[in-house]
């Protein structure tokens, strides 16, 4: 039986019986009780502790403890004799307390309110009273013997120079002497001198050098006077009834040898706040909260010597020893990364084996896995990639770097190693072309100032301010005339005159003979004139204008003649004996054939002269031997001017606006991959909207299947979640509440919608009722498109909410878990200290009866 949470109330009626007879009374009298348990009459064996008081509460214990072990309760009623001795009831007013625990229990718990005893017939009437049964007698007497006298003589009948008791106004004088044990009833208020030995208080009595005062301690011994625990079991400081603050030793880490590391941990703020199990040295020095903006917010240390400043759901994570989070809010640092550290910011993130990196602050932040030595200055968006060693982004917004990379600015991307990025203002991607560049996007230009000192590329000097350009590094544009020599002529200022030129020179009107090999190479030369002289012509070298028919031979076929070819003109390709071209009309004199290819396997241009496309005859070929190119252009699969059906290779942007470099097989209605063998079969449809069905016609998802779907290797399918696309954010919260709210079932589908789907088994499957599910989770329901005989449309579910709040709710109960289990810790130590006071009252208790008699 749990006395606490069991027993309720106890309600008590006493009655003090005997028998009058020759023999005299005893001490001993008849005690009769009800006892409830969980506010119902109780029945079973119980064992009672009483004791008798002289005040209704706290006052001072008059009698020895009683036990009444094994004490039988019969709906609620139990009989017990009780015997206190004699000197207990000298007609002061008396209360009696009872106890009680089931039969061979824990600790007895106390009933409340003590019950008070009541005169009963026989102590009204003593033994001895029968004899003064006539009072008048008695007072009619002039003179009764001393001896004779019995009962009590009224204070009137003393001489007025008696003491008696209660007396007030009587001053004694002299000195009193003795041992002065048979006082009772002294006022601790009267006394008004000396000290009060330690001898005479009870163990239970703090000492002033025993505890630490609210005016503080003067003359402690650092070392062997401290405020704290001598066990293992943590020491904590509340406020308001709030944890604030919790030190707690962990004994070893998982260091080498089994020696204890003598770091303890520090954990102050939230009683959320929490050190793992098993680490040693690790500080939260505040913040963290039990409920803000409905949802908790702890600050975690999973790792030794971790370091947490403040902040809010902050955490470090198990083998990131040494590691330090400054504040902020929903920073974290991953599994082993050790001596990384977060200044502060909100949503920054050092994942797993990313040793000694550094995020400064800042908005969304991350680097990531087994990225070492990396850091992240600021900023908002910024991201150094996994596996990217050594990285640096000073701060900015959305830059991206990889091994030794720098990046800063506004959407620099330094994808390759060793690259230097730095991006204007603009909104703008600019990304790194090759490693180890230096890449700056300035779109309001480039400055450099040196001093003097010039500026030097690839070990080359470009620009001096001292000695100017150096004319040698001129490699474009032009020299303007005040730059030049005054021995240089200007053609602006005139021409030069023929006699001053050199023999070697030509000039264009004179006849000249121009020897040895001379190349021109500018499209800009050119020879004009006759040209009949020319001798030697290489017909290779004609790269422009027309051959006139007269100076070709009569047997050149001419386009814009009419010709006649006679005999077999046969093309043969000389590493295949099998394939031949053919032009003319055939022997029989039938349509003409404009090209005929092989015996069995043919393609034909054209049926008649008419024709004016390509036609691969269906039914009269089997395969091609070898590669046939578009030349990037498509293939049309309809008459017309139809451009909406076909197959082509695209290039970047060039099909819907997308970057592609491949093939695409499109239809203006959408289109299917078919099958055959024991019948036709469709394997893929897709729709005009972009919709994919497998074994189906889609209607209204993205990608639909007919019957199951599987994947090589186990996992769940992946989504975009990433931090930076998403905003109002928030914590899922109620879970277990609206898990609850959800009806899992098992079931089997209908006939009809068997027959519908061949793929579906008559067998039991589980899930849920959209219906239902609608309820917890609307926006999980949507309709699919396929209706039902009477119309109505079948609905869909999205079950995926159920492993988000299923997860949260293992959340949530683990936290309840965590907390019921702080607070069972915190009422076992309250029961054991409950019960160490109680057997102490109970041995005082013992000591003072035994004391009384």
């Amino acid at each position: 039986m749990k006395n606490k949470a069991l027993i309720q109330h106890v309600s008590a009626l006493l009655a003090l019986a005997g028998t009058l007879g020759a023999a005299p009374l005893g001490t001993a009298f008849t005690y009769q009780g009800r006892l409830n348990e969980g506010g119902a009459p109780a029945n079973g064996t119980y064992d009672l502790r009483l004791t008798i008081y002289d005040l209704a509460a706290g006052g001072t214990v008059v009698s020895r403890v009683l036990t009444n072990a094994a004490t039988g309760v019969t709906n609620g009623l139990f009989t017990a004799t009780l015997d206190f001795g004699a000197g207990v009831f000298t007609g002061e007013a008396r209360w009696l307390e009872v106890a009680v625990r089931t039969s061979g229990g824990g600790g007895f718990v106390p009933l409340s309110p003590r019950q008070p005893l009541t005169p009963a017939p026989h102590a009204l009437y003593a033994g001895a009273a029968g004899t003064a049964a006539t009072a008048a007698t008695a007072g009619s007497a002039n003179s009764v013997s001393a001896a004779n006298l019995t009962g009590t003589m009224a204070l009137a009948q003393l001489p007025g120079a008696v003491l008696t008791n209660n007396q007030t106004g009587v001053t004694l004088s002299g000195t009193f002497s003795g041992t002065g044990s048979a006082l009772t009833g002294l006022n601790a208020a009267n006394i008004t001198a000396g000290t009060l030995a330690d001898a005479r208080l009870a163990s239970n009595v703090a000492r002033t050098n025993q505890v630490w005062l609210l005016g503080g301690n003067g003359g402690t011994t650092p070392g062997a006077q401290f405020l704290g625990t001598t066990d293992n079991q943590p020491l904590e400081f509340k406020v308001n009834g709030l944890r604030a603050l919790r030190l707690e030793n962990n004994g070893d880490s998982s260091d080498i040898g089994s020696i204890p590391d003598g770091a303890p941990n520090v954990v102050a703020g939230s009683p959320w706040n929490a050190v793992g199990t098993g680490v040693v040295g690790a500080t939260i020095s505040g913040g963290g909260a039990t409920n803000h903006w409905g949802a908790m917010a702890p600050n975690t240390i999973l790792a030794d010597f971790g370091a947490l400043g403040g902040g809010s759901g902050n955490g470090i994570l198990a083998g990131s020893d040494a590691a330090t989070i400054g504040g902020g809010q929903n920073n974290d640092i991953g599994t082993d990364a050790n001596n990384s550290a977060i200044g502060g910011g909100y949503n920054n993130d050092v994942a797993d084996s990313s040793a000694y990196a550094t995020i400064g602050g800042g908005m969304h932040n991350s680097i990531g896995i087994n990225t070492e030595y990396s850091a992240i200055g600021g900023g908002f968006g910024n991201y150094i990639g996994d596996h990217s060693r050594s990285a640096t982004i000073p701060g900015g917004y959305n830059n991206r770097a990889t091994n030794y990379a720098f990046a800063a600015g506004r959407r620099a991307k330094a994808n390759h190693t060793g690259a230097f990025v730095w991006a204007d203002s603009q909104d703008l991607d600019f990304v790194s072309t090759s490693n180890n560049q230096f890449s700056v996007r300035a779109y309001g230009g480039v400055r450099f100032e040196t001093a003097g000192a010039g500026l030097t590329l690839d070990g080359q000097p470009l620009l001096y301010a001292t000695s100017g350009l150096n004319a040698a590094q001129l490699t474009s544009g032009l020299v303007p005339d005040a730059r030049l020599s005054a021995n240089v002529p200007l053609l602006s200022a005139g021409r030069l005159a023929d006699s001053v030129l050199s023999a070697n020179v030509a000039l264009l009107n004179n006849s000249q003979t121009v020897t040895g090999a001379k190349t021109f190479n500018s499209p800009a030369n050119s020879f004009t004139g006759n040209g009949s002289g020319l001798t030697s012509l290489n017909a290779s070298q004609l790269a422009s204008g027309t051959v006139s028919d007269a100076r070709l031979s009569a047997t050149v076929a001419r386009l814009n003649n009419a010709q006649t070819f006679t005999g077999v003109k046969t093309f043969r390709n000389p590493s295949d004996n099998g394939g031949s071209l053919r032009v003319g009309a055939d022997a029989l004199g039938g349509e003409p054939k404009f090209v005929y290819f092989g015996d069995s396997d043919y393609v034909r241009i054209g049926e008649s002269a008419a024709d004016d496309r390509m036609e691969l005859r269906a039914g009269e070929f089997s395969f091609l031997d070898g590669p046939t190119r578009l030349n990037d252009n498509p293939i049309f699969f309809r008459d017309g001017t139809d451009q909406f059906h076909g197959l082509g290779w695209y290039s970047a942007g060039s099909f819907a606006g997308t970057n592609l470099d491949g093939p695409v097989l499109f239809g203006y209605a959408g289109g299917a991959l078919g099958t055959t063998g024991a019948g036709q079969n469709i394997a893929l449809h897709w729709s005009q909207s972009g919709r994919v069905g497998a074994g189906r016609v889609p209607v209204a998802n993205r990608l639909e299947v007919e019957g199951n779907a599987s994947k090589t290797t186990a996992g769940d399918w992946l989504a975009n979640s990433d931090a930076r696309i998403k905003t109002e954010v928030a914590t899922v919260t109620n879970a277990v509440d609206t898990l609850a709210k959800v009806r899992l079932v098992s079931f089997r589908y209908t006939d009809d919608y068997r027959a519908a789907h061949p793929s579906v088994k008559d067998r039991a499957y589980v899930n849920v009722i959209a219906q239902e599910f609608r309820q917890v989770f609307p926006d999980a329901v949507q309709g699919s498109g396929e209706r039902l005989a009477d119309g109505s449309e079948i609905l869909q579910v999205d079950t995926y909410p159920l492993t988000i709040y299923s997860a949260a709710a293992v959340q949530e109960l683990n936290q309840k878990v965590e907390h019921l289990s702080g607070e069972l810790k915190r009422r076992e130590v309250e029961n054991a200290d409950l019960q160490h006071r109680l057997d102490k009252l109970e041995s005082l208790l013992l000591q003072r009866s035994g004391e009384d008699r």
